[in-house]
This record gives structure tokens, C-alpha cells and sequence, in this order.
């Protein structure tokens, strides 16, 4: 009676049947979360700043910029450059409060420009706005 095998076997098991419980219960906790929680959400605003600048580029060579520019009147970055513009870099995003600065290199004919970009925001979206 001094030493039941039975009783030391289930003694053990005790602590792998906690920590696989556990397991389980953060493996559950990260599906509800990802499920619950749209990605949108994990977005942060530089990048969502970085978003604007691909749509302007879009919109620019599409001729249609009436979605990315905060107004009808506003200025267009590299409004004096001929062709298609093709975004090599984003760099320098800066986000304060409701409006952005973002540092850009685009190619124009097998030239670099480079130059700064600066959004308001507008709801969700950042715009293409005047430099403050």
C-alpha cells in the first residue's frame, strides 16, 4: 500500500494534460481573433499612408484623380512631368494626426525624381492634398 503504481501514473499525466489544455485554449483564442477582427484593422496608418501613394500613382496614369485628391483644386505632385509615372520608392512616411508627409522616388522616362507627397485624412482614406 506504501507505493500504487496506478495512482503515481495518473499523478504525471496531471501536468501534460493541463498544458495541452492550455494549447488548445490559445489555439482557440487566436482563430476567434482573426476571425473577429478583420485585417483592415492590423493596418497601421503608415501604411495605409503608403496605400495612398500607390493609388495616386494609379490614378495619375490613368487620368483619373478624382478619388485620390482631397479637393478638385488641389495641387498634383509631379504635375510637371510628362508620362507614365513609375513608383520606385516610398520612404519618410510621416503621420501627424490627420495629415502625412511621404518621401517619394518615381521614374519618368528612365529618370528618378524624387519629391515629397503630402495627405489629409479623409474618413478611412488618406488624400492628396496641399502641403500645409
Amino acid at each position: 500500500m506504501a507505493d500504487d503504481p496506478d495512482r503515481a501514473h495518473a499523478s504525471s499525466s496531471t501536468p501534460i494534460l493541463a498544458a495541452l489544455v492550455i494549447a488548445v485554449l490559445l489555439i482557440v483564442g487566436v482563430v476567434l481573433v482573426s476571425v473577429f477582427r478583420p485585417a483592415d484593422q492590423n493596418v497601421s496608418e503608415n501604411d495605409r499612408v503608403g496605400t495612398a501613394v500607390t493609388r495616386y500613382v494609379d490614378a495619375r496614369n490613368d487620368g483619373n484623380l478624382a478619388d485620390v485628391l482631397c479637393s478638385p483644386t488641389a495641387s498634383q505632385p509631379f504635375s510637371s512631368e510628362n508620362g507614365e509615372m513609375k513608383l520606385k520608392t516610398i520612404d519618410a512616411i510621416a503621420v501627424d494626426g490627420a495629415v502625412a508627409t511621404a518621401d517619394i522616388t518615381a521614374e519618368f522616362g528612365g529618370e528618378d525624381i524624387e519629391g515629397q507627397m503630402t495627405f489629409t485624412k479623409s474618413g478611412d482614406d488618406w488624400k492628396v492634398c496641399d502641403p500645409a
